[in-house]
């Protein structure tokens, strides 16, 4: 890891250090088995063995799955102010990307999330035991929201609201899982038969976009986010 790859880090992470496995200290910070074992191997060997845990995600995000196949240059385990996360060194066309996947032992769902926890789809569940989210470090933003960052959207004040006589959704059981950094948010309402195919798009300037596929949305704007 470059001397300057840590300056970066810096600009958005507090007192980032890069960990190798031998200095983890497992009597004092849980990571789950799959990350012990990609944190096993080094360089591209340890690429390979994380890609084979994404490609259980390959028949929801397939173009993602395969973009990182080929983009991914390195993970390492980052600690920073006592928390630790796997962070991805991305190939982008002009310039490599660090993206972010918090420790999902460490998930800090407010208590809002959590007591809707057990009626969330099993693929949510499955993504965020694997990862607390993966988004770009930077921005926290197009990619799958970390825990502290998933929000039901009536816990907000959207001015949007005044422009809406009534919202086509309910506000207490929409979650919003992926935010694009501007003005969109990918949710899930659970009111739905089938929320992660009746999805919408809650933006903060205009109407919803009803009835998307939410990893269908969320596999194309990561990507997109990669492609720059």
């Amino acid at each position: 890891m470059s001397q300057h790859l840590l300056a970066y880090l810096s600009r958005y992470a507090t007192n980032p250090k890069i960990v190798s496995l031998n200095q983890f200290d497992f009597s004092a910070i849980e990571i789950p088995e799959s990350w012990v074992q990609i944190l096993s191997f080094e360089g591209k060997s340890r690429v390979s063995r994380a890609l084979d845990y994404w490609h259980g995600f390959s028949n929801l995000m397939p173009e993602l799955v395969s973009k990182l196949s080929e983009t991914v240059l390195s993970i390492e385990l980052l600690e920073s102010n006592g928390e630790y996360s796997l962070l991805y060194e991305v190939a982008s066309p002009n310039k490599s990307l660090c993206y972010e996947a918090k420790n999902p032992i460490a998930r800090n769902f407010s208590n809002n999330i959590s007591m809707h926890w057990e009626k969330l789809p099993d693929n949510i569940k499955r993504f965020y035991d694997f990862h607390d989210g993966w988004f770009y470090l930077a921005s926290h933003s197009m990619g799958l929201s970390c825990s502290k960052d998933v929000f039901v959207l009536s816990d907000e004040d959207w001015g949007v609201l005044e422009e809406i006589d009534t919202p086509p959704i309910d506000m207490d059981k929409t979650i919003s899982f992926f935010t694009n950094g501007t003005s969109g948010y990918v949710c899930l309402d659970l009111t739905k038969n089938n929320p992660e195919l009746e999805a919408n798009i809650w933006w903060s300037n205009k109407s919803p976009t009803l009835d998307v596929d939410f990893w269908g949305v969320v596999d194309a704007w990561t990507t997109i986010g990669i492609e720059g």
